[in-house]
């Protein structure tokens, strides 16, 4: 666990435009709700012109959205 917080701490130094994208181990149900949760932040971007993020923890995953860099993410929800 102290490697994986080693490494998730130093990619935060990698550079945007190199476009390296990481992600962490997650459960196989968590995965799936991410991969869904991708899909429907990309829809947003197109649709609705909002910046979108995927945010995760152990035991859940989230979407989160803001209309621009001034305001603050807000999860979310969907109905």
């Amino acid at each position: 666990m102290r490697d994986r917080d080693l490494v998730l701490k130093n990619a935060r130094n990698i550079d945007r435009a190199s476009k390296i994208t990481g992600r962490t181990d997650l459960p196989d149900h968590l995965k799936t709700k991410r991969y869904e949760l991708l899909k429907i932040g990309h829809q947003l971007r197109k649709t609705k012109q909002v910046q979108t993020v995927v945010r995760e923890s152990k035991i859940d995953v989230w979407l989160m959205t803001r209309k621009s860099a001034q305001d603050k993410w807000k999860k979310y929800s969907i109905e």
